[in-house]
């Protein structure tokens, strides 16, 4: 699952129909993670052979999510 958002400001006279315009906006997305994901990573444990610490993807924790926050300026000439 994922949710995105994204707000913005046309700098002039705003346009349509895909007309190149200037804008400055935010952008954010929130994901939940599961087994699947690849980023995910329920729990850390040392590994068996040098003691750093490292993803165990089978850890029965709960799910996890992560967020992606961006901001942006758009030029047009």
């Amino acid at each position: 699952k994922q949710l995105l958002t994204d707000v913005s400001y046309s700098i002039g006279t705003p346009q349509w129909w895909d007309v190149p315009e200037t804008k400055v906006g935010v952008r954010g997305a929130w994901r939940a993670l599961n087994k699947y994901s690849p980023r995910y990573c329920p729990e850390r444990v040392p590994d068996l052979v040098t003691g750093v610490p490292t993803c165990d993807p089978t850890a029965p924790l709960a799910n996890g999510s992560e967020w992606e926050v961006r901001a942006y300026l758009t030029v047009a000439w």
